[in-house]
């Protein structure tokens, strides 16, 4: 088995994610309850290079804009003729509009990823900065590029043999 050369575990919203850099591998497990799964790449198939992104969730704007829309909902119906027939619709529009509110501010932060890609250019793992800890993440990444600039440069004893069949 191979030696755990660094490690960075991430949690959120129930998921556990954790990468398992080897001298040969790097391993991508998760758990969520009792669901888990890892997924196991060798070194050489993946970009020596790390991205990074950093960008809202994708649905911050929608939950605002329905929360607004909820809102508007729980006013129309609260002045209506409906709320006699129905007394708890204005309010239950009242709560999930603030529900949504909730959730889109919640969203609308700021969030950075640390993407690892396979030599192709489709991602293989990612590591969500603000769910781990700072100081493993970069432990990690600097590993991670180590070794893989070691695994990428040509070995001595290869170079050697090249050289000797050269004419």
């Amino acid at each position: 088995m191979n030696e755990t050369i660094a490690k960075v575990i991430s949690r959120s919203r129930g998921y556990s994610l954790e990468l398992e850099l080897t001298d040969t591998h790097l391993i991508d497990k998760w758990t969520k309850g009792r669901q888990s799964s890892d997924n196991r790449i060798p070194l050489s198939k993946l970009s020596p290079d790390l991205s990074y992104l950093t960008a809202r969730s994708e649905n911050a704007i929608s939950r605002l804009i329905g929360a607004i829309i909820c809102l508007a909902i729980a006013i129309t119906v609260f002045f209506s003729i409906i709320q006699e027939k129905v007394p708890l619709l204005s309010p239950f529009f009242c709560i999930l509009s603030v529900w949504l509110l909730i959730l889109g501010l919640r969203g609308f932060h700021l969030t950075t990823w640390t993407i690892i890609n396979r030599g192709n250019g489709e991602r293989f793992a990612y590591i969500v900065h603000e769910d781990c800890d700072e100081k493993e993440r970069k432990t990690f990444e600097e590993a991670f590029t180590k070794r893989m600039k070691e695994s990428n440069q040509p070995s001595v004893a290869c170079d050697a043999e090249t050289r000797a069949h050269e004419p």
